[in-house]
């Protein structure tokens, strides 16, 4: 048996850093306390390590590599093989000989436990070196395998590996501008032998960088993509079992392009740009692509990062307030020094606020209406209208008449301030009823437009849109402002908006998802599209120019999500051209996706849906990871009237109405099938 080289320095990064305390040499007269973070660190000799006390290493039975946080720490390494288990960050899982290979057969595993404050672990392949994969592509000889009990299956791999990783729905996960991404197991065949693994199914995701609008795939060369075979179906080129997706890809960027890419070139050119910016899935990866996020201005929507939870500066007091009926007392004698933060709270008569001090709410020029912070702040409720500026959170933007509304000719603007610590936006509209829009689903009478100046642009809305929402990225740097606006012509209708403005901190543990334009963070949920309803004045409901992700937090547990809608006839988006083999082909312009769904949630399934139905039974189950449902309207749906579309196929624009996740006991199941 060949020599094989198993050497698995996986290092683990567990996202969650324990603080270490140190202290330097005492001083003449005093004492000087230092504080360093448990932080990665470069040893001697090319090997890494956690910065940690000396008496820490020697508890860890690490081994001392260098010295770290100004001379007052060592770098330590920790290692660990076969039957051994650890919780301990920045850790190598080495073959039991190494740096010396393994032969011979065996089983080595070994167990990472959880602390409370860590949510994933990173694993990077600094050598790996198994057998490699049997001619069809499995791993029959040596396997490496990753099972946790959340319900995430992760693939086997073998073969070479160095410098590949492994973090919910992401598998991959690239955070600079430019990268290299392989396939694992890739390079040049050995002993005539496919490097291919089969039974891959996962996604790789990159992070959208402030003013990056699209991505940009390159092939290092015109011979490095190899994956899958194309078939023909219906004169269309398809790809059935084996490919990469790279959302409405093309080779300029324009259009709605293609989702699915295999054969011995990547499109046309081995070049895709694709401004789709919610994270990019791949059922089975390419073999080698170059990535560059692509600067330009040839795309003209884009979508954004986005986070979810309210900005909080807390309440001071240095003593109690006087004391109030309902509050608690003072005990004489006793300062009391409290802190509350600045948390959403319920008020009266439907109307919500942050909970503050009496003295800030009177600044903010707000209104009490509640107490909070147990009675020693005020539920403070603020509002603004056309031609003011903000950078408070929990404001409601209002039409200037509200509760009464507005008719006639006019521009309402808003500013939003960023503040230092606030990457994103969260719009609700708690009422929100403008003008209908045209025959072709164009706002051109009643618009609402949001602007920012990091380069996102988002839909123009119309209609009634009470109940959705919106994430707005802000970036990171200062001076970012959001621009909100409510443009109204003529008089036949009276107009009402309420939009509640969250700001969201850039450390919040409730981000959405890069790309995503909704977020929803509940197992069910009811999505709808904007202007959902019936029609009004025999016009249709559809607005265009849509181009968006729908984006589902991934719950522990949960492995695929169920779309279902309300009724047989609550669907219809767009119009077929054609039936293929494996369903209906959907128009370039108009379609939702939902990658690799199907009515059972077996095999690979179809991206794209259209019609008046959802699939065969109204019923999509996809297991691609992360959980997203892409939404594209074109600029007319009287266009899609003249090649052959019914005119009023869009009168009731709706995506499945009610959406479910499935747990992994059915998720087992459906594997178990789809395996054999």
């Amino acid at each position: 048996m060949s020599r094989i080289l198993w050497a698995l320095l996986v290092g683990i990064a567990l996202l969650g850093l324990v603080e270490a305390q140190t202290s330097r040499p005492q001083l003449s007269g005093y004492f000087t306390f230092l504080r360093y973070r448990n932080q990665a660190c470069e040893g001697k000799y090319g090997q890494n390590g956690t910065c940690v006390t000396e008496q820490e290493c020697g508890a860890k039975q690490g081994t001392d590599i260098g010295r770290c946080a100004e001379g007052y720490g060592v770098c330590c390494r920790v290692s660990f093989t076969c039957n051994m288990v650890s919780s301990v960050n920045e850790t190598e899982f080495v073959n039991p000989s190494y740096p010396s290979g393994e032969v011979g057969t065996g089983t080595c595993e070994v167990t990472i436990t959880k602390t409370p404050d860590i949510c994933q672990l990173r694993l990077d392949f600094l050598e790996f070196s198994l057998a490699p994969p049997d001619e069809q592509g499995l791993c029959n000889v040596d396997s490496f395998m990753v099972r946790s009990t959340v319900g995430e299956n992760l693939p086997q791999l073998c073969g070479e590996n160095n410098g590949q990783h492994l973090p919910p729905g992401c598998l991959q996960y690239f955070r600079s501008p430019s990268a290299i991404v392989r396939s694992f197991n890739y390079g040049p065949p050995v002993d005539s032998k496919v490097r291919y693994l089969s039974g891959l199914r996962y996604s790789i995701c990159l992070r959208v960088e402030e003013n990056f609008c699209s991505i940009k795939w390159e092939t290092e060369t015109n011979s490095s993509f190899s994956w899958g075979q194309p078939t023909y179906e219906d004169n269309v080129v398809a790809c059935r079992d084996d490919f990469i997706t790279v959302d409405q890809g093309s080779t300029y960027g324009m259009g709605p392009g293609e989702d699915r890419f295999c054969g011995t070139r990547l499109h046309e050119k081995n070049v895709l740009i694709s401004a789709e910016a919610a994270a990019i899935g791949h059922r089975t990866v390419d073999r080698c692509q170059t990535m560059t996020s692509h600067n330009g201005m040839i795309v003209l929507t884009i979508l954004a990062a986005l986070l979810a939870t309210a900005v909080g500066q807390g309440i001071f007091g240095g003593q109690l307030p006087p004391s109030r009926p309902g509050r608690p007392q003072s005990i004489t004698g006793i300062i009391n020094l409290l802190r509350y933060q600045n948390q959403p709270c319920e008020g009266r008569n439907n109307q919500n606020g942050t909970c503050v001090s009496e003295q800030d709410c009177i600044d903010r020029k707000g209104t009490e209406v509640n107490r909070c912070a147990n009675g020693f702040g005020v539920c403070c409720y603020v509002s603004f209208t056309c031609g003011k500026s903000t950078s408070d959170n929990e404001t409601e933007f209002v039409n200037p008449n509200y509760p009464n509304g507005e008719n006639g000719t006019d521009t309402c603007q808003v500013t939003i301030e960023k503040q230092n610590n606030v990457c994103q936006l969260r719009l609700d509209f708690l009422e929100f009823s403008l003008a209908q829009p045209d025959e072709n689903g164009q706002c051109i009478t009643d618009s609402f437009m949001v602007r920012t100046t990091v380069g996102e642009r988002l839909p123009i809305l119309c209609g009634e849109n009470a109940g959705l929402h919106l994430y707005v990225d802000m970036g990171r740097s200062s001076g970012n402002p959001v621009v909100l606006s409510v443009v109204s012509n003529g008089d036949k209708m009276t107009r009402r908006w309420r939009i509640k403005i969250s700001m969201v901190q850039c450390n919040s543990l409730d981000i959405a998802p890069a790309g995503c334009l909704l977020y929803y963070r509940s197992p069910s949920a009811i999505v709808r599209s904007f202007n959902y309803g019936a029609m009004v004045e025999h016009r249709v409901r559809y607005l265009s120019n849509l181009r968006y992700s729908i984006c589902i937090r991934m719950e522990e547990n949960y492995c695929s999500i169920k779309w279902e809608t309300e009724s047989n006839s609550s669907f219809s988006w767009g119009k077929p051209i054609d039936r293929g083999a494996n369903g209906t082909i959907c128009n370039m312009d108009d379609f939702i996706g939902i990658d690799q769904g199907s009515t059972l949630g077996l095999g690979p399934g179809q991206d794209r849906f259209c019609g008046t139905s959802l699939g065969e039974e109204n019923v999509i189950i996809s297991n691609s990871k992360p959980f997203t449902l892409k939404v594209k309207s074109n600029h007319a749906s009287s266009d899609n009237a003249a090649n052959g579309h019914t005119e009023r196929i869009f009168e009731s624009p709706r995506f499945p109405a009610i959406l479910t996740r499935i747990p992994p006991s059915l998720c087992l199941s459906l594997r178990h099938q789809l395996d054999g």
